[in-house]
């Protein structure tokens, strides 16, 4: 912070004192560790916020290098120094700074009914909420709105984006795009070879600006979608908090047990369908 002292034209210069200033306040909502070789820069840029708002969140970071022994915080909200109030000696005028406090706005990704955590290494990792937050999504210069937050260093040229649900896997996530595990982890570094570095409840890369399409059946297909859905799917349907599956297959003309198969991997019981993904309630015939 910087003292700012206002003196009136022909005085002479003065003495000035101040109160002890008390530190900054931050509200933090989530933090990350860094990964060696970090700078501030580049964990800005990953987080899609300034670095005037990561200094802000993290009063004492000695920027450009980052401690990887350490977490910053990412998402939350800081308020600049209080109001200080510089006095002279003499009866120069007394003046005051205040300033507004800058909040990161948020707003609550949808919450899902996902199974049970795991303990299976390649799982997303527990480090991320179950519900977490988000910015607003931007849309850089390449055209392309992008959701947040996202992983980790993230590549910039992205144009396809999955949200991240508990006990999601990086070969999982990468059979849905009909894209390689490989793939996925080169667009999205910070999972890590093994994957334990996936977060959940963020948004991961699975499509590139200018890459080539993968040959499917035709039809454009909405995401996310429920785990192991069949690839000939034509038809969709978003599940809401509370659907079950015998009223989405009753509301939809879907034969009773017939969910099963069109969602390979889903309990006979439906205990493991997911809120806000889409579900295949139709097939291309052939």
């Amino acid at each position: 912070m910087q003292l700012r002292i206002l003196f009136t034209i022909g005085l002479a210069p003065v003495m000035v004192s101040a109160r002890a200033l008390a530190h900054r306040s931050v509200n933090c909502i989530f933090s990350t560790p860094v990964s060696s070789g970090e700078t501030c820069q580049s964990l800005a840029d990953g987080w899609n916020i300034t670095l005037e708002q990561l200094i802000g969140l993290n009063p004492g970071i000695a920027c450009p290098d980052l401690d990887t022994s350490k977490e910053y915080c990412v998402m939350g909200a800081f308020t600049d120094d209080p109001t200080t109030t510089a006095s002279t000696t003499t009866k120069s005028p007394i003046t005051s700074s205040t300033t507004t406090p800058k909040t990161l706005s948020t707003t609550k990704s949808p919450t899902t009914r996902a199974p049970t955590t795991s303990t299976h290494p390649s799982t997303t990792t527990s480090k991320a909420p179950i519900t977490t937050t988000s910015h607003t999504p931007t849309t850089p210069t390449n055209g392309v709105t992008t959701p947040l937050p996202t992983q980790t260093g993230m590549v910039g040229n992205c144009k396809k984006f999955h949200f991240v649900q508990k006990d999601e896997t990086c070969d999982t996530i990468a059979a849905l795009y009909s894209i390689t595990t490989a793939q996925f982890i080169k667009w999205n570094p910070a999972a890590k070879s093994g994957c334990t570095g996936l977060w959940a409840s963020t948004y991961a890369c699975v499509g590139l600006i200018g890459g080539t399409p993968t040959t499917g059946n035709g039809i454009a297909t909405p995401t996310p979608t429920q785990p192991g859905m069949v690839k000939n799917c034509n038809k969709f349907a978003m599940v809401n908090p509370g659907d079950t599956c015998d009223a989405i297959a009753f509301w939809n003309g879907v034969a009773g047990g017939q969910y099963v198969k069109l969602w390979n991997g889903l309990s006979e019981d439906c205990r493991d369908i997911w809120a806000n993904a889409y579900a295949c309630i139709g097939v291309i015939k052939g």
